[in-house]
């Protein structure tokens, strides 16, 4: 297998659910020796999550764990704490940790090691950030979706609604790399490591940033306009005859075309979609003019149609018609476990959506047992 960037680097990963070890999954898919620390009474609470499918493993475990080491430390245990913390000291270039805030800190594992050993890069993944009242409570995705107001701009004009991905998580992940990597570059031209500081609620401001700029703008909060888009029109889903599709005609030349490539070029004359403001403001009636046509045949025939035209356009898929259509195969994001099946039926997982050299490293170890790598890494403790 090719040379990987972070070969050579460990990183310990303490933590649970989804965060943490996500981003401790992308250092590993980088090539780092990931060791995860779990409770040996239970593990990642993701352990537990949802079915079991794919080597024993919870489904939702598989996919953001598998190519880590598993130990477990009992961090209630004075001795087996002193142990991680050595492990740490003489060991570790990264530690990634999500645990309940403050937690760490108690247990002799947190931050201040930095202080013990300046080398080490120390990533705390937080709730709500360091400082304020609320910076000791703990968090999840979907509160965070609610406290930064992504959820009351999604959904439609029945509610608000969380994104059905958990993208607070995982940005706060993706920050969490970013600081990372970006204090790895650091330390080799100076040799000192740092405290890297990253949390659900500033990554999840993060994904608010244009909608901050805009109600300063206008003082006008997001609106929930379920497919619609906002600002140009079309720009949503539409009906066709078997199933939705997305159009999105962001200059009059893609609405010209669009209207030449559906048959519709009477819609060019009527004074109501002559300009980029007018289609927006009646974009309820362009939807319907639109979707007379689409539901006359299937949406097959309306993507290759639209799309031979150069107009933007995508079909709205389950999750299972995303991993079978031919351009999801095409780039290979998904692969295969090949000892993994059960009944014959293999278990795929997403890979890193990131190529070197045009390649990426490839699924072929499950995610730990729990604690599977005790004897290897403490031997004796």
């Amino acid at each position: 297998m090719q040379h990987q960037p972070l070969s050579g680097i460990r990183v310990i990963e303490m933590g649970s659910s989804v965060a943490g070890p996500y981003a401790a999954w992308v250092l590993a898919q980088l090539g780092a020796e990931v060791v995860k620390v779990e409770d040996p009474r239970s593990g990642d609470a993701t352990r537990h999550w949802g079915p079991r499918n794919a080597n024993g493993n919870a489904a939702v475990y598989e996919v953001i764990n598998n190519g880590k080491k598993s130990i477990t430390v009992n961090l209630a245990d004075a001795q087996e704490r002193a142990a991680l913390k050595r492990l740490i000291l003489e060991g570790a270039d990264i530690v990634l940790q999500n645990l309940r805030p403050g937690f760490a800190e108690q247990c002799g594992v947190g931050q201040s090691l930095t202080q013990e050993k300046p080398s080490l890069i120390y990533c705390d993944l937080g709730a709500y950030g360091k400082g304020g009242a609320f910076a000791m409570l703990p968090g999840y995705d979907p509160l965070m979706q609610g406290f930064t107001g992504l959820a009351q701009g999604t959904g439609t004009e029945h509610g608000p609604a969380r994104v059905a991905a958990p993208v607070i998580d995982f940005m706060t992940g993706m920050w969490a790399v970013i600081g990372v990597l970006g204090a790895l570059q650091g330390r080799g031209h100076t040799g000192a490591g740092a405290a890297v500081d990253v949390s659900l609620m500033e990554s999840g401001i993060g994904l608010m940033t244009l909608f901050v700029g805009l109600f300063q703008s206008t003082g006008e909060r997001p609106q929930r306009r379920g497919l619609q888009g906002p600002w140009v029109a079309p720009n949503a889903g539409f009906e066709t005859a078997d199933g939705l599709i997305m159009i999105v005609c962001g200059t009059d030349s893609l609405f010209h075309k669009l209207c030449h490539a559906i048959g519709r070029t009477d819609l060019l004359d009527d004074t109501r979609f002559s300009a980029a403001t007018e289609r927006f403001t009646h974009r309820v009636a362009l939807q319907e003019e639109i979707e007379a046509v689409l539901r006359t045949r299937p949406r097959a025939h309306w993507l290759e149609c639209i799309g031979d035209a150069q107009v933007p356009v995508a079909p709205v898929h389950h999750v299972d018609e995303m991993m079978d259509h031919p351009q999801t195969l095409a780039v290979d994001i998904l692969d295969t476990l090949p000892q993994a099946g059960d009944g014959g039926n293999a278990f795929k997982t997403v890979r890193l959506p990131v190529r070197i050299n045009g390649r990426r490293t490839p699924y072929q170890k499950r995610a730990p047992d729990l604690g599977e790598h005790n004897n290897e890494i403490f031997g004796n403790r």
